[in-house]
């Protein structure tokens, strides 16, 4: 069984209207980012070095980003991901979504665009709810933690 997403009451409005479309989670524990040799004669620009990342959690080789999402423990593309959606006073609500695609950002990654997919209005709104939600699990805004970026689809 995949694992469950979990949205506050404002995300669980913003999901609901169509509003919020994007949903990061991090990764745990964190993967380390490794910059992969250049080339050797030396025309690659340092900008477009690929990057690899090593994930204790699937051993200690360097993975490609677009390799990892094949151990995301809440599903795939194409999977419908339940949702509990905490609406205060002890009040839950099951949703689902469908993933319509999954890939693996640091934070200084995420767009204006991703921004707003998530259902916010801007930068200072994505900090603030980020540390609200992962800062005390060690995962705070400013360390730039890698995280599971879902596009859902609402389940009708």
């Amino acid at each position: 069984m995949n694992a469950i997403l979990i949205f506050d009451k404002e995300q669980t409005l913003a999901f609901r209207s169509g509003r919020k479309t994007q949903h990061r989670v991090p990764l745990s524990p964190q993967p380390k980012w490794e910059a992969m040799p250049s080339v050797a004669d030396g025309s690659a620009p340092t900008a477009e070095i690929p990057k690899r990342l090593t994930w204790s959690e699937v051993g200690t080789s360097p993975i490609d980003p677009l390799e990892l999402v094949r151990f995301c423990p809440y599903g795939e593309v194409g999977e419908i991901i339940f949702i509990t959606a905490n609406l205060g006073f002890g009040k839950t609500e099951q949703l689902s979504a469908k993933i319509v695609d999954l890939s693996v950002e640091s934070l200084d990654d995420i767009s204006d665009e991703g921004v707003i997919a998530e259902g916010l209005e801007n930068w200072t709104q994505l900090a603030y709810r980020w540390d609200r939600w992962h800062a005390k699990r060690g995962f705070p805004w400013e360390t730039n933690p890698i995280s599971w970026k879902f596009v859902l689809e609402k389940m009708s």
